[in-house]
This record gives structure tokens, C-alpha cells and sequence, in this order.
């Protein structure tokens, strides 16, 4: 939704409804991933627990770094970068193509330079 070019649309028709909803900063989601993690895994010490949650348009990892919650954010999710695989490293059109399966290690290396 934070980059959808209809989602402060959808927010207001949702709002309409009745339905108190807010669209969370990349941070805060990075948080509650984090925080979710840790109440799901008791037996884990926070400070041995790390966070990752890849969204389709977003990546969040959290652990904690001297006493304080810390997030790496970037803004490649699984849906940017299988369409960056598709038409960037295997020169396909994402739309006839969606999905890059089977792919090379070599691809998969692309990939990451990209």
C-alpha cells in the first residue's frame, strides 16, 4: 500500500466502512515483524533473534543492536525482484512470463549485481 499508486484511494474507501485503518511507516513494520517474532519464539533471547519479513514490494530486517531495535529496509520485496529477474537478467516480458523458474545460479547472481 505505502507505494501502491491506489492505495490512499483503497484507505479512504476502507475508512468509509467504517474500518479504522492506517498504512504503518517501513520501519514500524520492521518493528512489529520483530516483535511478533520475538512473542512467537519465547525460548529465543532477543538479543539472538533476527527478523526478516520480505513483502511484495518491501524488505524488513530487524535485530537488536546495542540495547535498541535496528532495521535494515530496502525497497526490493519478492514482487520487484522476480519481475528485475524476468525482463532484467533473462530478457523476457514479466507479463508473458511471470514466473523465472527454473533459474541459473548464474541468473541468481545477476540478480544480486542488479
Amino acid at each position: 500500500f505505502r507505494k501502491a499508486t491506489n492505495g490512499p484511494q483503497f484507505l479512504k474507501q476502507v475508512q468509509a466502512e467504517g474500518i479504522d485503518l492506517k498504512i504503518i511507516s517501513q520501519e514500524q513494520e520492521g518493528t512489529i515483524g520483530f516483535l511478533t517474532a520475538s512473542h512467537a519464539c519465547p525460548e529465543i533471547a532477543n538479543t539472538d533473534l533476527v527478523a526478516w519479513d520480505s513483502g511484495g514490494g518491501s524488505l524488513q530486517i530487524t535485530s537488536v543492536e546495542i540495547g535498541a531495535l535496528c532495521s535494515w529496509l530496502r525497497t526490493v520485496g519478492s514482487s520487484i525482484a522476480t519481475s528485475l529477474l524476468v525482463e532484467q537478467v533473462q530478457a523476457k516480458n514479466f507479463k508473458d512470463c511471470p514466473s523465472p523458474n527454473p533459474v541459473s545460479v548464474p541468473q541468481a547472481q545477476a540478480l544480486v549485481r542488479e
